[in-house]
């Protein structure tokens, strides 16, 4: 049977690891979200589940987190994680990969 959904929780997170490892985090982040979109695109997969977190917003304003929130980056991983967000978006748009995008926060 061949694979119809991915989901993908993989991330680097971590203030110091992002600030010291710039590069490793870019390749988690963001490269390693476009290799999976090459492969549900290339593949024909139905369906990707990406994990987000709040690290893409940066300072939280007010609770609950609305999708109109501003973005106040403190980290470079934020920017990273915003741009994963936005890739997953014009893949949906250019080749109509449907895709979930829920933002996990403090899951355990």
């Amino acid at each position: 049977m061949k694979c119809q959904v991915i989901i993908y929780l993989a991330a680097n997170v971590g203030k110091k690891r992002s600030i010291d490892h710039p590069q490793t985090d870019s390749e988690i982040n963001v490269l390693d979200k476009l290799n999976v979109h090459d492969a549900v695109r290339v593949n024909k997969i139905r369906q990707v589940i990406f994990s987000f977190s709040a690290g893409m917003i940066g300072e939280i304003k007010n609770l609950p987190i609305s999708e109109d929130h501003p973005y106040d980056f403190d980290l470079p991983n934020g920017t990273r994680k915003l741009a994963a967000e936005k890739m997953c978006l014009v893949y949906n748009k250019l080749y109509g990969i449907p895709r979930h995008l829920p933002e996990v926060l403090h899951c355990f």
